[in-house]
């Protein structure tokens, strides 16, 4: 955490806050390094303040009167989000002008909800036809002055995935040697770069102890085995030049990420390549990079960015993506939605997810029946996914004597696994 720096304490926070990458959960210091963000001039800490003493979230009793207090000081200082939830508050019949007024500003800085909100008062007859057609021109101003390239980019990240395709019951592929369901977590599968398959850990297991621990031939394509660093990256690069393999393209990331393999660490080439697999369709590519911006590890934290590839992600069915979204929920004291994904999560096998729904219980901010429910889905999945190979190769993997990739027995091959956690 760089000194003094507001961003990286709200950082910090938001990590120590869920226990999340390592880190023991601790919210009494998650909030003080949040108030310390917010002191030194993190918006995004002011806001997150803001919003937890307003709904009353970890720990903190409800104070509706200091919560409004941070949002307004992030809202003065610019964070349009933090000005449209203070426009919510103030919009009930006694403080309906005041609400309109914070819709305005909002919708003049080029804030698309708040132009929304003040045109739904415009025809509700809370605000005048010479003030919402004063607001539609400022707005459009505020658009063209600011239409740059990046811009654009900024915008994207700007928005949210539709709840209809957010929320849907993700299909997951099956492995294509036993036909059983892909494991959810990242080392219960090996991907082979011969042929751009990705196959289970119990496969990989059977093929290993049909050859006495020595891998003749692929087990999909026959292809004989790498027998250097150097021939896997070849490999790698085929896939990417002659199939743009989503997959390689992925892995290709991680290693340049972690500086595996006689790559040199380069994190700007990792993330390049996560951009392009994830663009053809690879979730754990998209969820390497949501991880990267909500770690701030490689680059700078940026909360839109990461529930931006979380929800990419997530759609496409990646179970820790789906739960590190019902963690960015919780942080904004959204219950229902978190609770939401950590269901579909836990469907789909993802044991993190249920224990969090158990914790949720406890709290209040999750029903005894929501847990329950989600405890069937999730033993269902388990049941799903469940062999004797699978677990034989999970024990192994435990005592660190399996393998999660064909190259990991080569030297120097180290860890590259994905990054999300």
């Amino acid at each position: 955490m760089e000194v003094n720096d507001p961003e990286s304490f709200a950082c910090m926070a938001h990590i120590l806050m869920e226990g999340t990458y390592g880190q023991k959960r601790d919210e009494e210091k998650a909030l003080s390094l949040m108030e310390k963000g917010a002191e030194l001039g993190s918006l995004g800490a002011m806001a997150g303040l803001g919003n937890a003493y307003v709904n009353g979230a970890f720990g903190l009793q409800k104070d509706i009167r200091k919560g409004k207090r941070y949002l307004e000081d992030a809202a003065i200082k610019g964070n349009v989000e933090a000005r449209y939830t203070l426009a919510c508050m103030d919009n009930t019949k006694e403080t309906v002008s005041r609400g309109v007024k914070h819709f305005i500003i909002g919708a003049r800085s080029g804030h698309k909800p708040s132009l929304d909100a003040v045109k739904k008062a415009f025809n509700m007859g809370y605000a005048t036809k010479v003030e919402y057609e004063d607001t539609l021109r400022a707005y459009h101003e505020s658009q063209n002055a600011t239409k740059t390239d990046e811009r654009e980019r900024a915008l994207k990240f700007n928005t949210r995935a539709d709840d209809n395709e957010l929320f849907k019951d993700p299909l997951w592929p099956d492995c294509p040697i036993c036909s059983l369901p892909l494991p959810p977590e990242p080392r219960g599968s090996t991907y082979l770069a011969c042929c751009g398959t990705k196959i289970c850990g119990g496969c990989t297991y059977d093929m290993d102890m049909k050859t006495g621990g020595q891998i003749r031939g692929c087990g999909v394509c026959s292809m004989p085995p790498e027998n250097s660093l150097e021939e896997h990256l070849e490999r790698l690069n085929t896939r990417i030049d002659k199939y743009n393999d989503p997959l390689a393209y992925n892995f290709l990331g991680l290693y340049y990420n972690s500086g595996k393999l006689g790559l040199p660490k380069d994190i700007s080439k990792a993330h390049a390549l996560w951009e392009k697999g994830g663009e053809m369709g690879s979730h754990e590519a998209l969820g390497n990079l949501a991880a990267v911006y909500d770690d701030g590890d490689g680059a700078k934290y940026d909360r839109k960015k990461a529930r931006y590839y979380y929800e990419l992600a997530a759609m496409k069915g990646d179970v820790v993506s789906r739960h590190n979204l019902g963690v960015l929920e919780r942080l904004e004291g959204n219950n229902a939605r978190a609770v939401k994904h950590w269901m579909i999560s836990a469907a789909q096998g993802g044991e993190k997810s249920l224990e969090t729904i158990q914790q949720e219980v406890k709290k209040g901010n999750a029903t005894k029946d929501e847990y329950e429910k989600a405890l069937r889905s999730y033993q269902i999945a388990v049941k799903r996914t469940k062999s004797k190979s699978r677990e034989k190769a999970t024990n192994l993997r435990e005592k660190g004597l399996g393998s999660s990739t064909p190259i990991d027995s080569l030297p120097g091959a180290g860890d590259a696994e994905c990054i999300v956690s």
